[in-house]
């Protein structure tokens, strides 16, 4: 059994929710022994910028999201090296070089979750950030450090296609 290994940006996760047949899809991912999310400090530190008051239902946004994270990662979290943040400088200078216009502060999550997943050799990165993590300009400088790094570069999809597969 080929094993595929995915990491989740933090805006999937409050995406999925939102999908009419969440629970299914969720029962799914859980239950596919070769289809492996992988959590990463950073990603669940963003969840925590929820707001307390965000209800889901009657629930709490932020709790429920947290309960997704750490029931789809369960304790398969990858950790924010030296060499992940290195590669995220790296990532960044070579898209601001390309004309990149997002600043560092709001560009610097997407990147160490792409060199999070290339340094672990993830196969996947599932986005739906189209305006930073997937512009043409963070593209070309992903690209630019695969080549240079030799490193695997993995394949981006939005939640629609897992959404295909899972549904």
């Amino acid at each position: 059994m080929d094993i595929t290994r995915v990491i989740f940006d933090t805006n999937v996760y409050g995406a999925l929710i939102n999908e009419n047949n969440y629970l299914i899809i969720k029962t799914r991912l859980l239950n596919d022994k070769s289809f492996i999310i992988y959590g990463f400090g950073p990603i669940r530190k963003e969840l925590r910028y929820i707001p307390k008051s965000i209800k889901f239902g009657n629930k709490n946004t932020r709790l429920f999201l947290f309960n997704i994270y750490d029931n789809l990662t369960k304790g398969r979290e990858l950790n924010n090296t030296k060499e992940v943040e290195d590669l995220t400088k790296k990532i960044y200078l070579f898209y601001k070089e390309n004309g990149g216009i997002r600043n560092w502060k709001i560009i610097r999550n997407d990147f160490l979750i792409v060199a999070c997943a290339l340094i672990n050799n993830l196969d996947i990165i599932v986005t739906n950030d189209k305006r930073t993590m997937l512009n043409d300009k963070a593209i070309k400088a992903y690209k630019k450090v695969v080549e240079e790094e030799n490193l695997r570069y993995p394949l981006f999809c939005n939640l629609n296609k897992i959404k295909i597969r899972f549904n």
